[in-house]
């Protein structure tokens, strides 16, 4: 049986990448391999520790990290994240001369080490963040490969029913990296609020993180605009199968990155945002835009944006929520993103990856 290392580092207690790489986990014990997560201390390594072996560690040191993991066990592949992880990997490599793939799940300065020597494939989630690569280094193309998020449609399944009364849905981590996304959000609820178009449209905030008190604030004056009449909540972070339910109550989800996707897989009409940049309500060309950037990492940048685009988005989803063909191109989007489909693409370059060793 084949040993796989992943290393991942994350500041935040929960968010997509933990999705991620809690489903690279999965995909890689079903395919028969040993796995050795290297991650911080914390709520998900104490959950991935019932599942596989676990190196917890703040990757400060990378040779440090290095040596944890080999004492657990000796990996045939190593499997990394962007940030401290991918320089721990770095080590481990150098100390154990076992292929090396790294995923980058963006289009920023530190993705442009797929071209290093030391990694033998690179992974994207997104065409967008593939053609950043090859656009600013040298590397060989068929190096890197698409594979993008994935979602779990035995979660997160098509809405049978439109909810009772009109709401939106606004789902995210709220870090301080996500500071576009909290200042779009604030923007959207100040508008649902106080604009005559969104008469009885309610409000569910969805997740956590240093911004949520913004978040908070505009709910509460929101609520105050409104005298009653709709609702405004926060209601912290939801695990996968209360985010489902929260999302089929919904009219509208609003969200970025996974988030869309798994609206996307639930049937509601979604506007994806970015951190970055903002992508829009998904339909048509924008639907192709967000596709090839992983609803989120492209789009129209924080400079770029026009003032009041997210709430005329949010009008134009909710005229949508009937729309039969907008549900079936959702349908197919989610079907092709199903878990076992990006399980497979996993597989194929794991097993690619295990011919490289020099």
């Amino acid at each position: 049986m084949s040993r796989l290392a992943i290393l991942v580092n994350y500041r935040s207690a929960h968010g997509g990448l933990h999705d991620h790489v809690r489903d690279q986990v999965s995909f890689a014990r079903r395919l028969g391999y040993d796995v050795t997560l290297a991650c911080p201390s914390g709520e998900f390594a104490t959950e991935m520790s019932m599942l596989v072996d676990v190196v917890e560690t703040d990757f400060n040191h990378p040779e440090e990290t290095a040596t944890a993991v080999l004492e657990v066990a000796t990996p045939d592949l190593i499997h990394a994240h962007p940030g401290k992880a991918r320089e721990a990997a770095f080590a481990l490599k150098e100390r154990h001369n076992a292929p090396l793939l790294v995923t980058y799940h963006g289009s920023r300065p530190e993705t442009l080490t797929a071209a290093e020597p030391a990694v033998d494939i690179a992974v994207t989630v997104s065409d967008l963040t593939r053609r950043f690569i090859l656009r600013k280094t040298d590397i060989d193309p068929a190096r890197v490969v698409v594979i993008p998020n994935a979602v779990d449609l035995d979660t997160f399944v098509p809405a049978s029913e439109q909810p009772e009364r009109p709401s939106i849905l606004f789902a995210s981590r709220w870090d301080a990296d996500k500071q576009f996304v909290v200042d779009l959000t604030v923007e959207a609820i100040e508008a649902i609020s106080s604009e005559e178009r969104f008469a009885g449209v309610s409000v569910v905030v969805a997740g956590d993180g240093s911004g949520l008190a913004n978040l908070q604030e505009a709910c509460s004056a929101a609520k105050a605009r409104m005298g009653g009449t709709a609702t405004f909540e926060c209601r912290g972070w939801m695990p996968g199968t209360d985010l489902a339910a929260a999302m089929a109550e919904a009219s509208v989800v609003v969200s970025p990155g996974r988030g869309a996707l798994q609206g996307i897989a639930v049937g509601r009409p979604t506007v994806a945002l970015g951190s970055k940049g903002y992508v829009g309500f998904l339909t048509g060309v924008t639907l192709l835009k967000g596709l090839d950037a992983n609803f989120g990492s492209g789009g129209i940048g924080p400079r770029q944006y026009p003032q009041g685009l997210v709430a005329d988005d949010v009008h134009a989803a909710l005229a949508c929520v009937d729309d039969e063909g907008l549900r079936s191109a959702y349908r197919v989007i989610g079907d092709e993103r199903m878990q076992s489909a990006v399980e497979q693409a996993h597989a194929r370059v794991w097993s690619i990856a295990s011919t490289m060793r020099s």
